[in-house]
Formats: structure tokens, sequence, C-alpha cells
């Protein structure tokens, strides 16, 4: 299926999941049944199982490849981490800096309270984080 076709498809889901979440919500009157609430919630639904049913179905083929898919995490996580860490000592910049910059590739809740474990200062842990996810977010997209 053609990428166009998938996305054109995925809007009109999301916009017909809304007008039947509206007409729930305006029959009902009842704030729990938001549309953008309801709408979203059954999408985060929906897209879970069709992301998780492939995954149970080839469970085998994980479990025989367990060890390396997470040596492979592992070890990514690791010399993303060293590369980061050794490129912005070797930059001369402050520790606070190094210590903010070390949890950059991980969601920013989490990337706060590592940088605060680590000495970091959060405000500058989530400003590099949000560098990187759009950095990351224009290369996926060309």
């Amino acid at each position: 299926m053609p990428a166009t076709m998938l996305i054109f498809l995925t809007i009109l889901f999301t916009v017909i999941l809304y007008l039947i979440s509206r007409k729930i919500f305006l029959h009902t009157k009842n704030p729990i049944f938001n549309p953008v609430l309801l709408s979203t919630t059954v999408i985060i639904i929906v897209f879970h199982y069709a992301l998780a049913l492939p995954l149970y179905l080839n469970r085998g083929v994980l479990l025989q490849a367990l060890f390396p898919i997470l040596f492979g995490i592992c070890f990514g996580a690791l010399a993303t981490l060293t590369t980061a860490v050794l490129l912005a000592k070797f930059s001369g910049l402050d520790a606070l800096i190094v210590a903010s910059i070390a949890p950059k590739s991980i969601t920013a809740p989490i990337a706060i309270e590592i940088s605060r474990l680590t000495g970091g200062d959060p405000a500058i842990a989530v400003a590099v984080n949000a560098v990187v996810e759009a950095g990351n977010g224009m290369r996926e997209e060309s």
C-alpha cells in the first residue's frame, strides 16, 4: 500500500472516529466522553494492538534472537551515551553541561531525572533533548 494512501486512510479513520465520539458526547453530555479524549483513547488502543499483534505472532523469532537484540540495545545506548559525553568533554564544555547532555536520546521526563541525578541542569537536558528529537524527526521525513 502506498504511503500516501495509508496517510489518507489514517486521517479518514481519525475524522470518522472524532465524529462518532462527538455524537456520543452530545448524546450523553458526560465530560468523560469528550470527543478528543475518546477518539484519542480509541486510536491509541487500536494502534497499540496493530503494533503488538505482529510481535506476538513472531514471538518465536524474537525469543530466538533475544540475546542479540538485548545486546544491540544495550551496546547502542552505551555507545551514544559515551560518544555524547566524550565529545562534550573534548569540546571543553563545563561539567554541568556535560552532565546535561548525557541523557540526550530519551524521553524528556526521564532526561530531567537523569540530569538531576548526575548533577546536570534539567532545563539544558530538555533543550538538548528537544533539539535531538527535532533532528531525528527531520531526518526520518527526508
